[in-house]
């Protein structure tokens, strides 16, 4: 429907156009209000924005902190387990040498048990070492007496018994002759056919005779060498030895 100017009155004209002007500054207000609550509401988002990525940064520099922390301990848990690994090796060896050091303790319990059994023992060896070295001084008394008896049995020995070899003997040929005065009378038969002995006195004696020759061992004597009077002389001189004590 369409109007003109002259089917209004003024009245009605200046009353629309106020209203117009009502309408245009409400809008206006709204405009402005929409415009102020557009900037609040950025202003408000941006602060949130702002404090959400202060909050991200800060988010995001806890957790790297908290990795890098995380990261430590794991480091740290692993040098530790790495320690407690070298420290139950440790252990083990400690205790390893622990039972080799009771063992090498007992062994050396063992040999000192021994030891004191071999002081016991050597002291019984000193002693008997003692004993037996004045046994042997009074052996090598002995000897030297022996000797002594038997350097004078020597000088006063006849140079020969030839006549072993040709008549029986006597008793009265035995009696007052020492052991070894009648050692030599009865072994002067077998070095007359030329027998070495092994008793070093008896074959010293031979030696000093210049009609002795040492040809035949013990072993080797051949005792068909010797006479019948010969033998018979030999075993009554060892008879009458034994039966006075007069061995040598």
């Amino acid at each position: 429907m369409s109007f003109s100017e002259e089917s209004y009155t003024e009245e009605q004209i200046a009353s629309l156009k106020e209203k117009i002007d009502d309408r245009v500054r409400s809008s206006r207000k709204q405009a402005s209000m929409v415009s102020a609550v557009t900037l609040v509401a950025c202003f408000i988002g941006g602060l949130v924005l702002i404090f959400t990525v202060m909050q991200a940064r800060r988010y995001r520099t806890q957790v790297k902190y908290l990795q890098e922390q995380q990261e430590l301990l794991e480091r740290r848990n692993t040098t530790l387990e790495e320690e407690i690994s070298n420290a139950e090796q440790k252990l083990q060896r400690l205790r390893e040498k622990a039972v080799k050091a009771e063992e090498d303790m007992s062994q050396l319990n063992d040999e000192l048990s021994k030891l004191n059994a071999l002081q016991g023992d050597l002291r019984k060896v000193k002693e008997r070492r003692n004993q037996l070295e004045n046994k042997v001084g009074e052996i090598r008394s002995e000897i030297e007496q022996l000797n002594s008896q038997i350097s004078s049995s020597i000088a006063n020995l006849p140079s020969d018994y030839d006549w072993l070899s040709i008549r029986a003997i006597t008793r009265e040929d035995l009696v007052g002759k020492s052991a070894f005065d009648l050692t030599i009378m009865r072994n002067s038969i077998y070095a007359r056919h030329g027998r070495k002995f092994n008793r070093q006195a008896i074959q010293s004696y031979f030696n000093s005779q210049t009609w002795y020759k040492a040809i035949y061992s013990p072993e080797e004597f051949p005792n068909s060498l010797l006479s019948q009077i010969e033998r018979n002389n030999a075993a009554k001189i060892l008879e009458y030895q034994r039966q006075n004590g007069l061995l040598f």
